[in-house]
């Protein structure tokens, strides 16, 4: 639900109709797996480096309880955060 939503294959529909971008980096999955240890994190926030350009991916879990102004600037602030930590490397 934190990535798609829910009910899953409706808000995946709805997603795949409304969004006219790329989700790209949005989310996925990292970690370590092996033949007797597994480690695996979701990924909600991340950022790509390509030569001078810094591109930064947060998103929000909405639900039928959010605010919709909330979200958004709970998604500014993420991406501040994000940011800032770019700017002292």
């Amino acid at each position: 639900p934190a990535v798609a939503g829910t009910p899953k294959k409706g808000a995946i529909n709805y997603i795949k109709d409304k969004e006219t971008y790329d989700r790209s980096f949005y989310t996925g999955y990292m970690g370590m797996i092996d033949d007797n240890f597994c480690d695996i994190y979701v990924n909600i926030r991340c950022a790509k480096i390509t030569d001078e350009n810094l591109a930064v991916y947060v998103g929000g879990g909405i639900t039928k309880d959010s605010n919709p102004l909330d979200e958004w600037y709970e998604i500014l602030n993420k991406s501040q955060t994000m940011l800032r930590v770019f700017r002292q490397i």
